[in-house]
C-alpha cells in the first residue's frame, strides 16, 4: 500500500500558536483509524524510537 506524507502541516491551536504536524496515512480514499504521538520539543522522532514507532510501516498497513 503505498502512504502519503504531509510534512509540516499547520494546526492552529486556540491561543494562536501554530504548531506543525507530520501525516502519515495510506494514500487511498478508505476511512482508517488515527496513531497520535506527542513530543514535548522536537515532532522528529529520534532514531532509536523507529525501531518501535516506525509511522511509514503503520499508515502501510492501514
Amino acid at each position: 500500500m503505498q502512504v502519503l506524507v504531509e510534512k509540516n502541516v499547520p494546526c492552529p491551536m486556540r491561543d494562536g500558536t501554530i504548531l506543525r504536524a507530520d501525516i502519515y496515512r495510506p494514500n487511498d480514499a478508505e476511512k482508517y483509524s488515527v496513531l497520535l504521538t506527542r513530543l514535548p520539543y522536537n515532532k522528529d522522532l529520534p532514531r532509536y524510537v523507529h525501531r518501535f514507532v516506525d509511522p511509514i510501516r503503520f499508515a502501510g498497513n492501514g
